[in-house]
């Protein structure tokens, strides 16, 4: 299904947000804080921002033009040269006026101390947990039904990664906003989320509550991922790992994509796609291991028998 672009804008950024892994790079560097955050403003709270400076809607009115201007529409010259003008710059103090309030409120929610003093500074003059803060900011501008935080706090240290994931979830709380963690930290995954999918070549092996999925995951490539995980009991020597490599993206098999590194693998599994299926109430697992699989492909897979 294709979405046309002039409705991906509407929802990029409006009811769909999102905040990049490494905020140095996702930051427009040429700009300052102000300029990029008054964007997602423009483009999306236009009606909002004309009524709170009293600007009229018109298309003749200096303000509407100025923002036009600001969403990324073609503007005319002579626009441009009327907006200059001595008679329209009280609209345009206005206009200026109530984003900047708007931009200031945006900083201060996460916790940026001095916003307006912030607001006028480039990205490369912040520290990096700071400009994470203003990633958030820019994101949760519009109030979106759904934030996707990718790697969050990949480029933090660890006492800023821990003040940035309480910062999100209590945005998220105050907002009634949903939020998906794209995250290889399995620790953090269960620290701070309520259900989890787990996924392996592109495709999802299980999902289902969080607790459930640490507790008694079903799927063999989620059993192996939590079993690689060090932790104090480990006894000296080779950690636990995954044999095999992960299957060619550019052509991926039709068939069960863990099948080549999995050590329940039959031949069923070579040859046919197993379901996302629920295995118990509330937890799916893609594995003939808990589906049976179809008509004459032969034997079912068990977590008894070891192939390898």
């Amino acid at each position: 299904m294709r979405i046309p672009d002039a409705r991906m804008r509407e929802i990029r950024g409006n009811r769909i947000a999102m905040i990049f892994q490494d905020p140095g790079k996702a930051l427009n560097p040429g700009l300052t804080i102000r300029n990029q955050i008054a964007e997602v403003f423009f483009q999306h709270r236009t009606a909002e921002i004309l009524d709170a400076a009293g600007v009229s809607a018109s298309s003749h009115d200096p303000g509407a033009l100025l923002l036009r201007r600001q969403a990324g529409q073609k503007s005319r010259v002579l626009e441009r040269i009327l907006l200059a003008a001595p008679p329209f710059r009280a609209g345009r103090e206005r206009i200026d006026a109530v984003v900047d309030g708007l931009i200031a409120e945006a900083l201060a929610e996460t916790q940026i101390p001095n916003p307006r003093k912030v607001m006028e500074r480039y990205p490369h003059e912040l520290s990096g947990g700071m400009r994470q803060r203003v990633m958030i900011a820019q994101a949760l501008a519009c109030n979106p039904d759904l934030l996707i935080a990718d790697e969050p706090t990949t480029a933090l240290d660890v006492t800023v990664q821990a003040r940035i994931l309480e910062l999100i979830r209590e945005l998220q709380q105050r907002r009634q906003t949903a939020v998906l963690y794209i995250s290889h930290d399995l620790s953090l995954v269960r620290r701070i989320c309520d259900r989890v999918a787990v996924m392996y070549a592109g495709r999802i092996a299980e999902m289902g509550p969080a607790a459930r999925i640490f507790e008694n995951p079903l799927h063999p490539y989620t059993r192996g991922l939590l079993a690689a995980i060090p932790n104090a009991a480990t006894s000296r020597g080779r950690l636990a790992a995954i044999e095999g490599t992960v299957p060619e993206l550019v052509d991926p098999p039709h068939s069960c994509r863990f099948a080549g590194r999995c050590p329940h693998e039959v031949g069923v599994c070579s040859e046919y796609d197993p379901p996302l299926g629920v295995v118990v109430e509330g937890q799916r697992a893609a594995c003939f291991i808990h589906h049976e699989p179809p008509a004459g492909s032969g034997e079912r897979p068990s977590y008894a028998r070891r192939t390898r």
